[in-house]
């Protein structure tokens, strides 16, 4: 079976080992460092500098050589129940000067954080097997680092063995206390005598019976023997008193202690501010500290609770499902008969909106803006520069030359209608010419005039239309192509509406 969790030297440290043994110094591995492996277990590599994905690096806890093996070191290190929110596939060890002397990859697991509803204490172990112990320090910084339970209990066990073999000696000795001078009259009986200080007497000198009587003479007769300690009249319940004579009785102090257990502890705090004093929450607070990331290969389906949530990685984005676009973005949940979810992309103002209803998500919608406007198919218009080609009518119905189009037939124009000869009119017009006199006859160049309209376009007598035609839309920008009878006369050509 092939071996799935390994430590090695790095090609580093491993020089490093070898150059130390070779000149009798020591390599001083100092840190641990503990990353994610960029979000998958990686395989650890001799050419290594670096975790792939360091998520936090502190002093060691532990640095050992194995009391069943002298070839393996064991460094540990421990991880507070305060830190975390990462999780832990790859370890590495660091000397002094920040170089990795060693990588391992481990059992996968998560690191909570207290601030997430779940916290421990976590221990991380790495055990390196090196030629030379020798060449390693084994030495430990006590003011950075914790101690583990084991670790702990071991010490205590090791002072508890000293104390009680000190013990032991000290009650096994004939006079334990060397250091105390000798007891001349250790047991006193009859009546010892001594002399009676005098009153003002204050220091080691025995008291006698008769120093003691004077005394309590002395404190019978005074107004006042006491005056180290209150009078009763001294002592107040009350909790509003501001006397600095008066002293607070027992029965004060537990109403002030009440008083104070039932108020907010000033050390709590509201999105990070203190209550000190009043405070102000603004709306930057809120949305800054309440928005929850969304992890790598998220299904958002899965996300019904209202709040503000965030994807800051397009290659996050483009692992989950059901996202309106593979990139980074916030994301919005909103509660009422159902679900309605709003995704906005990171870098545009592209915006999304669906909802989960009956159990059943509608598709995402873009909502249309200045910057994200709807295609013609969008909205099942017809695009710039098309045709009109499913319509088989117009809107409005026009006349074109008095006579009405809608669209939906063909139509004929006369002559009449704009205002031209027709052929009989010319032919007659030809009889009433001196036919001597003619030499030639041609129509002019085509000219092309009007437009479509509820009146009869008139181009004047002795025109022919010859063709119509529409520049773009041709219910509104209809022309006419009209061309007049000239005659040869006398060798110049002359307009048929002239003669």
């Amino acid at each position: 079976m092939t071996q799935k969790y390994l430590a090695l030297l790095t090609n580093q440290g491993a020089a490093k080992l070898a150059n130390a043994a070779a000149l009798g110094t020591k390599v001083n591995i100092s840190a641990m460092a503990v990353g994610d492996g960029g979000g998958t277990l990686p395989t650890p590599d001799p050419a290594q500098t670096s975790l792939i994905g360091e998520k936090r690096r502190a002093q060691l806890n532990s640095l050992t050589i194995d009391s069943a093996n002298s070839s393996q070191i064991i460094a540990e290190q421990i991880i507070p129940e305060g830190e975390g929110g990462f999780w832990i596939r790859e370890i590495g060890l660091f000397d002094a000067d920040g170089v990795m002397i060693a990588v391992a990859n481990c059992a996968e697991t998560y690191k909570p954080q207290l601030a997430e509803g779940s916290g421990r204490t976590q221990t991380v172990r790495m055990i390196l097997i090196v030629n030379s112990t020798s060449a390693v320090t084994l030495k430990i910084d006590p003011s950075v680092v914790l101690a583990t339970r084991k670790y702990v209990d071991d010490a205590v066990i090791e002072v508890k063995a000293y104390a009680d073999n000190l013990l032991a000696v000290h009650l096994k000795a004939t006079d334990p206390h060397t250091q105390y001078a000798p007891k001349a009259s250790p047991t006193l009986t009859g009546t010892p005598k001594a002399p009676t200080p005098v009153a003002t007497k204050n220091d080691t000198q025995i008291a006698t019976t008769a120093f003691g009587q004077a005394l309590m003479q002395a404190h019978t007769g005074d107004s006042d023997p006491h005056i180290q300690y209150l009078k009763k009249t001294q002592l107040s319940s009350a909790t509003n008193s501001t006397s600095e004579d008066l002293a607070a009785t027992a029965k004060a102090i537990k109403l002030a202690n009440d008083n104070a257990n039932g108020r907010v502890p000033q050390e709590r705090t509201i999105n990070g501010k203190a209550l000190s004093a009043d405070i102000s929450v603004t709306a930057q607070d809120i949305f800054s500290g309440q928005s929850v990331p969304i992890g790598n290969a998220e299904n958002l389906n899965t996300y019904q609770t209202p709040g503000l949530y965030y994807q800051p990685a397009n290659v996050q984005a483009a692992a989950g499902a059901n996202y309106p676009e593979a990139v980074a973005g916030s994301l919005e949940i909103y509660k009422h008969a159902g679900i309605t979810q709003v995704y906005r992309v990171y870098n545009n103002s592209r915006c999304y909106s669906r909802s989960l209803y009956g159990g059943t998500w509608s598709a995402w919608t873009m909502q249309y803006d200045g910057a994200n406007k709807p295609s013609a198919a969008d909205v099942g218009a017809l695009p710039s520069g098309g045709t009109a080609i499913a319509a088989s009518r117009l809107a409005t119905a026009r006349t074109i030359a008095g006579v009405a189009f809608d669209g939906s037939a063909n139509i004929a124009i006369s002559a009449g209608n704009v205002g031209a000869y027709t052929t009989a009119q010319v032919d007659n017009l030809l009889r009433q010419v001196n036919v001597s006199a003619i030499s030639s006859v041609r129509l002019s160049a085509v000219t092309w005039t009007g437009s479509i309209g509820n009146n009869q376009l008139s181009y004047g007598s002795g025109g022919v239309l010859t063709g119509v035609q529409s520049t773009a839309n041709y219910a509104v920008n209809l022309q006419f192509g009209v061309r007049y009878i000239q005659v040869l006369v006398n060798g110049a050509w002359v307009s048929t509406t002239s003669l």
